[in-house]
């Protein structure tokens, strides 16, 4: 028995800016809208480049999809990337704002 719900969502048209979106979560929300149809703008940090790329090619054999480096922490970046993103394709429709950062401690340490 599968406990999944059998939902379709038509994204034709749409717009999607994935943050985060070069692994984990990120990835798999990338993935699931450009199989709806969205045209997925894929960021995360330079670092993270090469696996955003590679998310990139996988959209694009069936889908469509773009690739930026942005860093959230840097607000002037991000809203100039956002302006980058709508001078090319028109609109946002969909944010799916996934980014974070982690840092490991012992928990008394924090």
């Amino acid at each position: 028995m599968n406990d999944q719900p059998n939902i379709q969502v038509d994204l034709r048209g749409k717009v999607a800016l994935v943050t985060g979106a070069s692994q984990g979560l990120g990835r798999h929300f990338a993935l699931v809208l450009a199989k709806a149809g969205a045209m997925v703008v894929a960021t995360s940090l330079k670092s993270e480049r090469a696996k955003l790329d590679d998310l990139v090619l996988e959209i694009n054999k069936t889908g469509k999809a773009i690739a930026l480096d942005i860093d959230l922490r840097e607000i002037d970046q991000f809203s100039e990337k956002v302006k980058l993103i709508v001078n090319q394709t028109n609109k946002i429709d969909i944010l799916i704002n996934n980014a974070g950062v982690s840092y490991y401690s012992k928990f008394f340490d924090i």
